[in-house]
């Protein structure tokens, strides 16, 4: 009884990593498409769509609204803070 207890903890540990590296895999592939596209779309475009995209697929389309409000107000405080109050031209 021990033993087989023993044995499915360290099953559901093994797949708890498993499902780790994929999230870290797939959020690192983001980042990866987010700097590929940053040049060519800008900063305000390319963030909406990466922080978007980073959003739901970490909570899911069930918040969308959170999302939506987060993903654009971030993009667009994070451009107006560098654009107008700091004055540093972002692409």
């Amino acid at each position: 009884m021990r033993k087989e207890n023993i044995r499915q903890n360290e099953d559901l540990e093994m797949l708890s990593r498993k499902s780790t590296l994929k999230v870290v895999g797939i959020v690192l592939g983001f980042c990866l498409i987010y700097t590929l596209i940053f040049e060519h779309l800008g900063f305000l475009i390319s963030t909406i769509l990466f922080l978007g995209a980073l959003l739901f697929y970490l909570n899911g389309f069930k918040h969308w609204i959170l999302n939506l409000s987060v993903t654009i107000i971030t993009a667009f405080t994070t451009w107006y803070t560098f654009s107008f109050l700091l004055e540093i031209s972002l692409p």
